[in-house]
């Protein structure tokens, strides 16, 4: 990939990035743009176009005429205009001090003026100089954005200072979301932020230019310092790691005095500067983009056990995923691979472009919903992730207790976003021992495309951007997290346990054992009697309550049965006196029928 961008560039010569754009086409709105109100219609304030942006407005919000900088535009004189295009235009023609000067802008000064103005080596070429405008605040400074093979340069055409920025000190490029859409965002080390827009149409021609210029510098600083087939000497590797140690301790100071977190370094094993072996660098992490280059102060074991183990590793990833918004957050307890089964085996290793190593022994799935870091109309609100990570232990050379080096590898796919299906992000996090309680930490970033996209070059920028930034928050919080927790046991899960059982990792049960603390070691060691009889009391109890229980039921039966004998008397009671009064009823009605009939009988017979 770089010495394909190498090539390109190298046969490239100056480019200016020149074009006169038309007019834009007028727009026939129903109310007006800038106070909303009804316009167009019988019953309703004039429509009147923005001859600069095209906008509909009224006739309140377009009082002001001016010369409009396009081509077709100068040589009508003053146009009807929006207040604020009025206001734009004004300060473009007060910057060229022109009045017929298109937004094109200026002509850009020669190489040698650039080389001289900008104090260039005579190595660096030129590649392509555009006309655009840096924002300082929210005021646009109009001038010539001059691209290198080493740095970008900005001439403005009114402020005499040269602003320069090395690709070495480029953390991030994108397409921000702010009030000019059309605009480029630059992030440095420095903790600079560059707005540039107004490129005139040429945006992406700019993005995709100045992104193979960054990537191609950084290949090339790359494979100057390691040179061909070279390896880092032991020297460099311990002052690299010297440096790492001393970039650790500037970061966990600020740590202490933004946020409190205690760091107590009376207990490291070992001074910064006490001789030590390092390890060879991870060959995989060559084909990768390195977003990551750091030192933790703890094992190698240690991390592994707070940061990606079952319990206080799915903590801190649960609460580091929160931090970024996530949602929906489901993160498994990890796994054995099982070599006996190839087809999940070959399953789980499926997408993996760069670490296909066959010496994995465990894997998860974390799936959540992440917020993208940009939004726009019709899109969802949070984007599918899942990712497989897969754990590898490198074992001890020495046959000692600690662990040297152990990675993990993620492939993150992601849904319900544009081009989500055409591509798939790698990430290998390689935590290595770097002398006496300290861990070196390597994440290493490839973007594996699955289909051919014009938009190749933003997803990949766009990616480490946002990797990149995670990543700096994911170091910060590890270091809190860490410090938090130095006095907790963390035992071993069951799935490095059965693993150890098995004989795959046969270090870690001395190093487990060694690790737990000799309080727990005494009451491990307590006589098993002891549990034995606090079980036979609890069964003895147990039987007590149920005897009692059984009891309470003979005497709840012995009522019921007497309740019912009794209302069973009552309802015969009750049967009887109904009979006997029935009885009594009808004899009285047949002895009052008898005289009545008697009397009839006898009145007529009278």
């Amino acid at each position: 990939m770089g010495s394909i961008v190498d090539e390109d560039l190298e046969a490239t010569s100056v480019v200016v990035m020149n074009t006169n754009l038309p007019p834009p086409p007028f727009a026939n709105m129903y109310a007006c743009e800038s106070c909303r109100e009804d316009i167009g219609s019988l019953l309703s304030k004039g429509r009147h176009h923005c001859r600069n942006c095209g906008g509909s407005f009224c006739s309140e919000c377009t009082t002001k005429t001016i010369i409009v900088p396009y081509q077709a535009y100068l040589t009508r004189g003053e146009l009807r205009v929006c207040d604020g295009c009025y206001h734009r235009i004004q300060n473009f023609q007060k910057q060229v001090k022109s009045t017929t000067v298109t937004w094109s802008g200026l002509q850009p000064p020669t190489s040698e003026d650039i080389v001289r103005d900008f104090e260039l080596s005579e190595d660096e070429a030129i590649v392509s100089i555009f006309n655009c405008a840096l924002f300082l605040e929210t005021t646009p400074y109009y001038g010539h954005l001059v691209l290198t093979r080493k740095r970008l340069c900005f001439q403005s055409y009114v402020d005499s200072k040269k602003r320069k920025v090395s690709y070495s000190q480029i953390l991030s490029l994108l397409k921000p979301q702010f009030y000019y859409i059309n605009g480029l965002q630059v992030k440095t080390k420095r903790k600079e932020t560059f707005f540039l827009a107004e490129f005139n149409g040429l945006r992406d021609t700019c993005f995709l230019r100045l992104d193979q210029l960054i990537r191609a510098y950084q290949e090339a600083s790359r494979l100057k310092g390691a040179g061909p087939g070279k390896s880092p000497s032991s020297k460099e590797l311990r002052k690299q790691a010297l440096d790492r140690r001393r970039s650790y301790k500037l970061i966990s100071e600020h740590i202490v005095s933004s946020e409190g977190v205690h760091t107590d370094d009376g207990k490291s094993t070992a001074s910064d500067e006490d001789p030590f072996e390092p390890l060879p660098p991870d060959p995989l992490l060559e084909k990768m983009t390195v977003l990551l280059d750091c030192d933790l102060r703890a094992d190698v074991k240690r991390v592994f056990d707070l940061l990606w183990n079952d319990g206080p590793g799915q903590e801190f990833s649960r609460t580091n995923m929160e931090k970024a918004r996530d949602i929906d957050i489901d993160i498994e307890s990890w796994k054995a691979i099982d070599k006996n089964y190839a087809g999940k085996a070959e399953e789980i290793r499926k997408g993996f472009e760069i670490s296909k190593e066959g010496d994995y022994t465990m894997y998860r799935i974390v799936r959540s919903q992440h917020p993208p870091k940009t939004s726009f109309p019709g899109l969802p609100p949070y984007a599918g992730c899942t990712r497989t990570q897969r754990f590898r232990l490198d074992k001890s050379s020495n046959g000692g207790d600690k662990w040297d080096r152990f990675v993990i590898t993620e492939l993150n796919r992601m849904s319900k976003i544009p081009f989500s299906d055409y591509f798939e992000v790698e990430m290998r996090y390689v935590f290595s021992r770097d002398g006496n309680n300290y861990c070196h930490v390597q994440v290493g970033l490839v973007v594996n495309f699955l289909k051919a996209t014009w938009f190749k070059s933003q997803i990949n920028s766009s990616t480490r951007s946002e990797s990149k930034e995670a990543l700096e928050a994911w170091t910060k919080q590890a270091i809190e997290f860490l410090e938090s927790q130095r006095n907790r046991v963390v035992p071993l899960s069951p799935t490095l346990r059965a693993l150890s059982a098995s004989g795959s990792f046969s270090e870690l049960e001395s190093e487990a054992g060694s690790s737990i603390h000799p309080v727990l070691k005494r009451r491990a060691s307590a006589p098993r009697s002891i549990v034995q009889w606090l079980l036979l009391g609890l069964l003895l109890y147990g039987l007590m309550l149920l005897r009692g229980h059984q009891a309470q039921m003979q005497q709840l039966t012995t009522a019921t049965t007497k309740l019912l004998e009794h209302l069973r008397e009552q309802q015969s009671l009750m049967q009887a006196q109904a009979l006997r009064m029935q009885q009594s009823c009808e004899s009285v009605s047949v002895e009052a029928a008898m005289q009545t009939l008697q009397r009839f009988v006898d009145a007529s017979t009278g």
